[in-house]
């Protein structure tokens, strides 16, 4: 009997099995990808997209071209509901697909519905929406009088960089000479979160160096049009908001009877399977490994959790034995603007220039291997 492979998101994970065709199923079985958009963005060249470095198509992947090439089938939605038991799944416009075994790799969930969120802030992603404001904005910011007080809202190091990439930006525009007073916005006390204690203080420094200030413990409750509320009733006069997505998959996967932490991620095991769920695994944002380093934009992790994904869905279909162990610790890079990268990796830091050379090389490697490109 031929089965059916759900992978339900364009993450990292499924990208990279799909790019180097590690799916080995037979030839009757079904494999479908759902994701909500053709393009899906590379998130370690986000920065320089938005300092003008990177053209839109330079760091974002076309999903139909690299589903054609691996002979997979493409459907445009989004995952609204899982049944693990019955092996059902729906999307948001209503379609229900069954499935043998099914992968999440859905990304972190967006946070645009916070109260006013939709009224008076802009949503990093999609990024191809997200572009137009921006650059509405960059043009309002010519015709200011007075300076623009800017929220970046977000926990991870993407938010790190995007703060410093806008400043870098304003900096460099000569349309304007108002200054712009960025905020970075986290619901933690560290920042980037799950990272060494001296990367935090590093960037901690290079922010304080960059003029950005940074508020943390600062869980977002009501956003208005001229400042935010914390769930804590603090106060925050703010001209305009940027959201980057939250950690977590979403309110769904509750209703769908999974279990999830705090943060709205699941728990899985080593083999990347959710806990309780035989035949439903789980990687990237929407997933939590307590015996894996941090998800983060550490590209090494990221393709050694591919690695392990592929193989225990070959596996799985198969009815063999599933890999499980713990992961290497991973390289963590984090762009700091102004031509300044660092990169952690065990017990040494490096920062500098060449840094930021040696992280765009491997972006535009990264991105030289997907079709279309």
């Amino acid at each position: 009997m031929a089965n059916t492979l759900l992978l339900a998101g364009g993450g990292h994970a499924h990208r990279h099995l799909l790019l180097h065709r590690l799916l080995k199923h037979l030839p009757d079985d079904r494999v479908v990808l759902v994701a909500p958009e053709r393009f899906v963005a590379y998130g370690p060249m986000l920065p320089g997209l938005l300092c003008g470095k990177y053209r839109f198509r330079e760091c974002h992947i076309d999903l139909a071209h690299l589903c054609e090439r691996a002979g997979v089938e493409l459907l445009y939605g989004r995952i609204a509901g899982i049944d693990q038991a019955a092996r059902r799944a729906w999307l948001d416009d209503g379609r229900e697909l069954g499935f043998s075994v099914a992968s999440l790799n859905t990304g972190a969930r967006p946070i645009t519905a916070l109260p006013g969120a939709e009224e008076h802030a802009l949503s990093l992603f999609p990024v191809q929406h997200f572009l137009p404001l921006w650059q509405q904005l960059r043009e309002h910011l010519s015709e200011r009088t007075r300076p623009l007080s800017l929220g970046i809202v977000g926990d991870s190091s993407l938010a790190i960089e995007m703060a410093l990439a806008i400043q870098e930006s304003v900096q460099n525009d000569r349309r304007s000479s108002i200054p712009v007073e960025l905020h970075l916005i986290t619901t933690g006390s560290d920042l980037p979160a799950d990272t060494e204690r001296a990367l935090q203080l590093r960037v901690a420094l290079t922010l304080y160096q960059q003029k950005v200030r940074i508020h943390t413990r600062f869980p977002i409750g009501t956003i208005e049009s001229d400042r935010v509320l914390s769930e804590h009733q603090q106060l925050l006069r703010l001209d305009q908001v940027i959201l980057l997505n939250a950690s977590g998959g979403g309110a769904w996967l509750e209703s769908s009877g999974l279990t999830a932490d705090a943060s709205g991620r699941l728990t899985v095991e080593s083999t990347l399977q959710v806990k309780g769920c035989e035949k439903l695994f789980a990687v990237g944002d929407v997933a939590l490994n307590p015996a894996a380093p941090p998800l983060s934009l550490a590209n090494a992790s990221l393709e050694q959790q591919s690695q392990r994904l592929a193989h225990n869905l070959n596996a799985c279909l198969k009815g063999e034995a599933l890999k499980s162990g713990p992961f290497k610790t991973a390289r963590t890079w984090v762009d700091l603007g102004s031509e300044q990268a660092l990169t952690h990796w065990g017990q040494w830091i490096f920062a500098g220039p060449w840094v930021r050379r040696a992280k765009e090389r491997l972006a535009r490697r990264t991105m030289a291997r997907y079709p279309g490109y």
